[in-house]
């Protein structure tokens, strides 16, 4: 048995088909979701907590740098998932 085929028996064991079909833009976008998820409940269960301390937890429990969180947090660059790009209109001169 390969390892693609073990992965293949458990995905439909486990009814998982889903995760196997999607892109890796799509992963990124899921997990770039549950940081953002995850960050805002931790830091309802935890008022008193600075937003540093928040970002470091987030970011231990994602395995990503506190930067990373803290751009995703802010939507910034690449990991602007749902904010659309507005296209400016150029004025014509007549």
């Amino acid at each position: 048995m390969s390892f693609f085929y073990g992965l293949t028996a458990i995905a439909q064991k486990n009814k998982c088909y889903y995760f196997c079909l999607m892109t890796k833009s799509e992963r990124l976008t899921n997990r770039n979701e549950a940081v953002r998820k995850f960050f805002y409940s931790t830091l309802e269960k935890n008022p008193k907590w600075k937003i540093s301390a928040v970002i470091e937890e987030v970011a231990s429990k994602f395995f990503l740098s506190s930067r990373t969180v803290d751009a995703i947090i802010s939507y910034e660059g690449i990991y602007a998932d749902n904010v659309k790009k507005q296209k400016t209109s150029q004025l014509k001169l007549l």
